[in-house]
């Protein structure tokens, strides 16, 4: 007979079955993916980039619109007028 003590002690559970799952489902992907063909896997590592880019790219948006880099913003903007700023290529020109 099982007895909820609390709905704290069952989410804990929850979560802790959802690991369980997720780890075994995690393991049967890394497996199936050493038995790919190496172009196959380059093919799947490169979309895998792409959608880890993809993944970047909204949280900086997000990050942005939400503040989060307001303070790195004006940090900049405060040291090109203290600090003379060149243009990239000019620098590397320079080498």
């Amino acid at each position: 007979m099982w007895v909820i003590l609390s709905a704290k002690i069952l989410l804990k559970f929850d979560k802790l079955l959802k690991i369980e799952f997720e780890m075994k489902s995690l393991l049967e992907i890394e497996a199936s993916i050493k038995q790919l063909p190496i172009s196959d896997a380059r093919k799947l590592a490169g979309w895998l980039n792409e959608y880890l880019d993809d993944d970047w790219d909204r949280q900086m948006k997000a990050d942005i619109a939400a503040g989060k880099l307001d303070h790195l913003i004006a940090k900049v903007k405060s040291d090109i007028k203290v600090n003379p700023v060149r243009d990239l290529d000019e620098v590397l020109d320079n080498t």
